[in-house]
C-alpha cells in the first residue's frame, strides 16, 4: 500500500509566485509540465538543495560531496549539519543568525 502524501497549505502570495515564476521555469526548461504540482515539487526540490548549501562553507567540492550525500540519506546529512551547527564547528554564530532572520523572512 503506498503511503498518501499529506496535503500542504500555500499562501495565495505564494502560489501567485509559483504561478508566475512558471514562465521562467518553461523557458529554461524548453517545456510546460502537465500541473502545477509538478512545479512545485520542482521548486520544493530545488530549494531544499540550495538552501542545504547556505549554511556550508563555501568550497565547491565541500559542497557538491553534502549535496550528494543529502540525496542518497537526507535524514542523515540534515541531522549532521544540525548537530554540527549545535557545536558551532561548520558556521560562525553571526553567519547562523543572518540565515535565521533571511528564512524567517521568507515564511512570515
Amino acid at each position: 500500500m503506498k503511503n498518501k502524501m499529506p496535503k500542504i497549505q500555500i499562501s495565495k502570495e505564494t502560489i501567485r509566485k509559483i504561478r508566475a515564476f512558471k514562465n521562467v521555469i518553461d523557458h529554461l526548461l524548453g517545456e510546460e509540465f502537465q500541473n502545477e504540482s509538478a512545479y512545485v515539487e520542482l521548486i520544493l526540490y530545488i530549494g531544499l538543495e540550495k538552501m542545504l548549501q547556505d549554511p556550508l562553507p563555501k568550497e565547491e567540492m565541500l559542497l557538491k560531496t553534502m549535496v550528494a550525500m543529502f540525496q542518497e540519506n537526507p535524514e542523515f546529512v540534515s541531522e549532521f549539519i544540525v548537530d554540527t551547527l549545535k557545536r558551532g564547528e561548520l558556521i560562525q554564530k553571526e553567519k547562523g543568525e543572518e540565515l535565521k532572520k533571511m528564512w524567517r523572512k521568507l515564511v512570515v
